[in-house]
């Protein structure tokens, strides 16, 4: 008995139309998988990201953008909400146009870039990478960008710390060098002083070599208690003694303590005060020596023969103490640093370490009040305002 054929089984091709379909549906499939990703990816990352048509006028230079699409984080990047359909110059009238120019190139050109920008409006500094999406024709822009302005506020302040860091090392050196030749003056002539009474046929009395040492080392003392006194006050360790003070009487002790300056460079002193009196809560000898280290400052700056005046006023709930003079004037770029530590506005007039106004300006201020610099410029003199709190 003969076996069975074996049937055989034939493929079903399929036609045209189902390949099509079937090639179709995983082009599609393949395409909802990567607008997936692409989504996900649009969504979740911290930069913002917009999709942007630039706009030109007729003579084609780019004027503003419209925003088409945005993602998520683009708010917290801007602060802009609801930008998609609205024109950058609509949310932003001020914008600055070097974004409208620099997104034109990148729509007419196809050349990707990256930069960095700030936009005032907004108050931001941004970090952009920006390329063209789409037809030409289309003026489609892609934005991807980030809000760096804290880590430029924090590259800034570095920078102008270690500038501050540098000009303070440069002040140190040069304070140094001074103190060297200010402690240095005096001990040449008390040195003299020492060989002279040393030699059996001295022809100079012992009271004026005696003088000599006395003003010298006065001198040094000077130095060494405004070095002292700068330490304490660097360290909140100086203590002032209060009481109530009569302003009047400060002026007349410092200007008996500056009276040798004064009249060294033969400067007329003129002085002002109210008939009524005018107090202060304050430690007496600090505050002569506020007065007397401006003072000092005017006689040091004021040419041969000038002027200086000095006035006291009571305005209201405070007292004035200004110290005015007609000699070489503060220039411009110094007015904010005269107070600084080791400044001088002019080295070869001044003498001293260059803390005199420092030392001012800390004292002041531990009596509760404050101190501005006035001057026209060079050659016009200048002015020193010391207002403190007053009693009654």
């Amino acid at each position: 008995m003969p076996l069975a054929e074996t049937p055989v089984i034939k493929p079903i091709r399929e036609g045209p139309k189902r390949i099509f379909e079937r090639e179709l549906e995983q082009a599609n499939a393949a395409l909802r998988e990567s607008e997936e990703r692409y989504r996900t990816l649009f969504e979740s990352i911290d930069e913002g990201f917009c999709i942007i048509e630039v706009l030109f006028d007729p003579s084609g230079v780019a004027v503003d953008y419209r925003f088409l699409e945005t993602n998520p984080a683009f708010v917290k990047q801007t602060g802009i909400e609801e930008p998609v359909g609205r024109r950058m110059l609509d949310i932003v009238p001020g914008h600055e146009s070097h974004w409208f120019e620099t997104y034109g190139r990148v729509a007419q050109t196809g050349e990707s870039v990256r930069f960095e920008a700030g936009a005032a409006g907004l108050g931001r500094f941004y970090d952009v990478n920006a390329f063209r999406i789409g037809a030409p024709e289309q003026h489609r822009v892609a934005v991807l960008f980030k809000d760096i302005g804290e880590r430029k506020r924090l590259e800034d302040q570095l920078r102008r710390t270690a500038e501050e860091l540098t000009e303070t090392n440069r002040r140190k050196d040069e304070f140094l060098a001074t103190l060297a030749h200010e402690l240095r003056n005096p001990l040449a002539p008390i040195a003299n002083v020492l060989a002279l009474l040393r030699h059996p046929n001295k022809q100079v009395s012992v009271e004026t070599l005696y003088s000599i040492i006395d003003r010298q080392v006065g001198h040094m003392v000077r130095l060494v208690d405004d070095l002292l006194d700068v330490s304490r006050i660097s360290r909140g360790a100086l203590q002032l003694h209060t009481q109530t003070v009569e302003l009047a009487d400060v002026l007349r002790r410092a200007i008996e303590t500056s009276r040798p300056l004064i009249d060294a460079g033969r400067c007329q002193l003129e002085v002002e005060t109210p008939s009524e009196p005018v107090q202060v809560d304050g430690d007496p000898t600090r505050l002569v020596q506020i007065v007397a280290n401006l003072l000092n400052n005017a006689a040091k700056y004021t040419r041969e023969g000038g002027h200086i005046w000095l006035t006291l006023r009571h305005e209201g709930e405070w007292a004035q103490i200004s110290v005015r003079d007609d000699g070489v004037g503060i220039p411009a770029d110094m007015l904010e640093r005269v107070f600084d530590m080791f400044t001088q506005v002019d080295a070869s007039r001044a003498d001293g370490l260059g803390i005199g106004l420092t030392l001012v300006r800390s004292l002041v201020s531990l009596h509760g009040g404050s101190i501005d610099v006035h001057s026209e410029g060079e050659g016009r003199g200048s002015e020193f305002l010391v207002r403190l709190p007053s009693i009654g």
